[in-house]
């Protein structure tokens, strides 16, 4: 990031993520470029999944931008029910934290990671977790640092959860700027 260029965080909408798709889409492919194993190759397929996320958390999608540039991006969801929908008690999911490669290293996937827990927080849910690939190090260590563990394993991914203190939670660190969020 450039030297004096603010980083915002801020809480995207349906016409927001219209705007900016091609730059979200950008962001997701430089985000893993690293990790192509875990990601999507296609782009309408990115599209398409920006989408299902923003549906199931109209207020769970976050942005980080370095002046007009979308550094990062996460979804998360904080009435999570499963994949089947079958859980009988809500709980909180970060769905998806991407941050471009060029961006990596500089916090901004802690500030992130702190605000999903945040949103997670202030809906009362108990928990909330996560999938991350297996051999996504950096990623792990990040959710480690902030009390996730891994519960199980499905194919390349690892199923990660942590518990949530109502209290505790509401007030991370790391937490964004922008009085919209």
């Amino acid at each position: 990031m450039a030297v004096g260029t603010a980083l915002r965080i801020v809480r995207f909408n349906k016409s927001d993520l219209e705007d900016e798709r091609k730059q979200l889409v950008d962001t997701y492919f430089a985000a893993y470029r690293r990790f192509p194993e875990y990601a999507y190759s296609d782009r309408r397929e990115v599209e398409e999944y920006l989408h299902w996320l923003f549906r199931g958390d109209k207020r769970g999608f976050f942005v980080a931008r370095a002046g007009k540039t979308i550094a990062a991006w996460m979804s998360v969801h904080d009435s999570w029910r499963g994949w089947r929908g079958d859980q009988r008690e809500a709980q909180g999911e970060l769905q998806e934290l991407v941050v471009a490669e060029e961006f990596q290293g500089q916090g901004l996937g802690r500030r992130l990671l702190a605000l999903a827990i945040r949103h997670v927080a202030f809906a009362k849910r108990r928990s909330i977790g996560l999938y991350v690939g297996e051999g996504n190090e950096p990623a792990k260590r990040l959710y480690e640092r902030y009390g996730f563990v891994v519960e199980s394993q499905w194919s390349i991914w690892l199923r990660m959860r942590r518990p949530i203190d109502p209290v505790v939670d509401q007030d991370l660190e790391h937490v964004p700027n922008d009085p919209k969020v």
